[in-house]
């Protein structure tokens, strides 16, 4: 069986390390990573600045389990399973005005 949807994680330290620097993290940000995958982003947040809120989803209900258990003892992130495109908890945010601060994710591959 073919998957339907494919994942792209991103491995290298000095892209997480330079897309994170670019948010020009502050204090008590609320971040949102929409593709948590294997939690690149999350760790290399989380040693720019221990004082900000971190929310990340997946669709693959096996990164979500990954995710889960790797930061089940930071009560400052939040993982939960979705498809950001059809999410009705992130319609719902939008439609009141938005709630992060930051965003951040994979920069697209491939292109010229």
């Amino acid at each position: 069986m073919t998957k339907i949807y494919q994942n792209y994680y991103t491995k290298s330290q000095y892209i997480t390390s330079y897309m994170v620097s670019r948010l020009d993290l502050e204090e008590g940000d609320y971040v949102f990573e929409p593709c948590g995958g294997d939690g690149a982003f999350i760790d290399e947040l989380i040693l720019y600045k221990k004082n900000i809120k971190i929310d990340s989803c997946d669709l693959d209900p096996d990164a979500i389990s990954i995710l889960r258990a790797k930061y089940k003892e930071e009560k400052n992130i939040n993982i939960w399973e979705a498809n950001t495109l059809f999410d009705k908890k992130l319609d719902d945010i939008a439609a009141f005005g938005g709630l992060y601060s930051k965003i951040i994710g994979n920069p697209p591959y491939g292109a010229w």
